[in-house]
């Protein structure tokens, strides 16, 4: 049987998503800047590691978003647009022949 029991599972699996979060951030605010309270200045991050105490990357911890803005949520799917913004870009394009 497993050890792990359901709770450190969990605390497990919380930690590697937190981790993946800010490997990706990382990646995409790169260079991403930080206030290093050890030398009172603000400093790029120089490794996904250095994110881990940064103020504004805690709301990643436990959401993937920090905000429902249209910014922070991204484009949402839809259907209809998108069948309608195709046919526009075939009409356009078959007009301009």
């Amino acid at each position: 049987m497993d050890r792990t029991s359901t709770r450190a599972w969990r605390r497990i699996q919380k930690r590697r998503v937190w981790r993946n979060r800010l490997r990706i951030i990382f990646r995409v605010f790169s260079p991403a800047y930080f206030d290093d309270s050890a030398t009172r200045t603000i400093r790029e991050a120089e490794t996904w590691k250095d994110l881990y105490k940064v103020e504004w990357c805690q709301v990643y911890r436990t959401t993937g978003q920090p905000c429902s803005c249209p910014m922070c949520s991204g484009e949402r799917y839809s259907r209809v647009d998108f069948k309608r913004e195709t046919a526009k870009a075939i009409r356009e394009q078959l007009g301009s022949e």
